[in-house]
């Protein structure tokens, strides 16, 4: 987490090591397995010391390719947003506001959207 950002990376969907795969090799990078219903294992997701954290990866209700459609989806690439904003409602880095609230006011009722 250079720099206070962290940044997260699907460790990828070939069933291998994660340290072999590009992002979640990168030494930096914080890499987010799948895993499936009741906690269990996904074959297919990429796996090893590179993975930080597994999150739900299976079953995922996702944008659809037509406007008001949804589609179920699997993958560490949909893993991968629950970790992201987890850790933004939870450890809410203050830069946050700072980043967002010029472009999105009416979303924030912090001081610094007044101006």
């Amino acid at each position: 987490m250079e720099r206070g950002v962290l940044v997260v990376v699907a460790a990828g969907n070939q069933g291998v090591d994660a340290a072999e795969r590009s992002p979640a090799g990168a030494e930096s990078a914080f890499a987010v397995g799948a895993i499936g219903f009741a906690d269990n294992g996904c074959g297919w997701s990429n796996h090893g010391d590179a993975v930080n954290v597994y999150a739900p990866g299976t079953g995922i209700t996702s944008c659809g390719l037509k406007p008001d459609h949804y589609a179920y989806m699997d993958g560490t690439s949909q893993a991968t947003p629950h970790v992201a904003g987890r850790y933004f409602a939870v450890l809410q880095p203050s830069n946050v506001i700072y980043i967002f609230c010029p472009f999105y006011r009416h979303f924030c009722d912090c001081d610094e959207c007044e101006t």
